[in-house]
């Protein structure tokens, strides 16, 4: 298919964007058309590629492009390309986002203040939502993952309640910390694993639009792994489909399979890796003992963005979870599997007695969030 509709569904809002500033201010209710009528044709491009999206190779749709290419030095050289993508673990999360979206946008029919404003962000939240469930490069889901806090941010301050700003200064500060933790683990992986296919075309072994098999793609990776290919020729990825291959990561590397790096203690790096993704990400979904800035952050918030909050954001901290740390670490899923059933039994049961507690029909929903989540 030549028609990019998956970055027709990413982009379309912020088309919607520039057209919405284009409208002079006293005319809301434009500005609450122009926000559904994009949510609903994005539905259709989503309808459209959950129908067809089957009919693809090997059941994934990917569109790509590069990005930017950094030099290493004698570390070789980094990739980093734009890719978007639609499989078995994003597709029905993309169905969620625009009925949710859309809902948000009927609840926010009566809006009165800043109303421009409001959903000049919120088709900028739609976007970054959009991208962070479609990227499939590793710093395009960490540029998308983390600005769409921003709108949020803005969401809860300026359209809270009495306590607006000091809610959403405790969610940012939050989700800041997870935020630095995942940039750690992100620059470690870059660092640590290759393409196979960029590789072999910089070495000659491979020429453009030839047609790939597994036995050449093997044939590069055996050559890497025995060190026959000089370090500087090595072209580093971000891509997140070759670090769910073993044999794409560096022997040697802080993250690599063999010989990889050891902290103190004499635990692995691989799996100290895992932890950070995990405490990363188990922030943004609000496990219990991360799970404090929700309850005040679904109070304050207007109820469109409750709902969003508890229908899509959390639900995208435990899309990050299985998209990096699950799918690059598996072994730290095996090795802390006993501690991870502890966490989500604990948030079930702790979340949901404090869910019974609430008087308050947000605080409660918040609680009950938390602890969907733990299951």
């Amino acid at each position: 298919m030549d028609f990019p509709l998956l970055s027709f569904i990413v982009w379309l809002p912020m088309g919607s964007l520039l057209l919405l500033l284009l409208v002079p201010a006293d005319q809301q209710r434009v500005f609450r058309l122009i926000a559904l009528g994009t949510v609903l044709l994005q539905g259709l491009g989503v309808g459209y590629v959950l129908v067809h999206g089957t009919a693809q190779a090997a059941g994934l749709w990917v569109e790509s492009c590069p990005w930017m290419r950094l030099g290493l030095g004698s570390w070789g050289t980094m990739a980093v390309d734009y890719r978007v993508g639609v499989d078995g673990l994003n597709a029905g999360l993309l169905a969620l986002t625009v009925v949710v979206l859309a809902m948000g946008i009927v609840a926010s029919w009566n809006v009165q203040r800043y109303v421009k404003a409001y959903f000049a962000l919120y088709l900028l939240l739609d976007t970054l939502v959009m991208g962070s469930f479609l990227a499939l490069d590793f710093l395009l889901f960490y540029v998308f993952f983390e600005m769409a806090l921003l709108p949020v941010y803005f969401f809860i301050g300026l359209w809270g309640g009495e306590q607006g700003r000091q809610a959403a200064t405790k969610f940012l500060l939050y989700t800041l910390l997870g935020t630095v933790l995942i940039l750690v683990v992100l620059i470690g992986a870059g660092l640590s694993v290759y393409d196979p296919v960029a590789t072999g075309m910089q070495l000659g072994l491979l020429v453009p639009g030839e047609a790939l098999t597994p036995a050449k793609i093997a044939a590069v990776q055996s050559m890497v792994h025995t060190a026959t290919v000089p370090a500087e020729h090595v072209v580093h990825s971000l891509n997140l489909l070759h670090m769910q291959d073993g044999a794409n990561f560096l022997p040697g590397t802080v993250l690599g399979l063999v010989g990889g790096g050891t902290f103190i203690g004499g635990y692995a790096a691989r799996l100290l890796a895992f932890v950070g993704l995990f405490v990363g990400f188990g922030i943004k979904m609000a496990a219990v003992t991360f799970h404090t800035w929700l309850p005040d952050a679904h109070v304050a918030a207007p109820t469109p963005i409750s709902m969003v909050l508890a229908g899509i954001l959390l639900k995208m901290g435990a899309y990050g979870l299985l998209r990096t740390a699950y799918s690059i670490f598996p072994e730290g899923a095996l090795y802390y599997q006993f501690e991870i059933g502890l966490l989500g039994v604990l948030s079930i049961i702790y979340a949901a007695l404090n869910a019974l507690a609430m008087q308050d029909l947000k605080r409660m929903v918040a609680y009950a969030s938390v602890a969907s989540m733990g299951f």
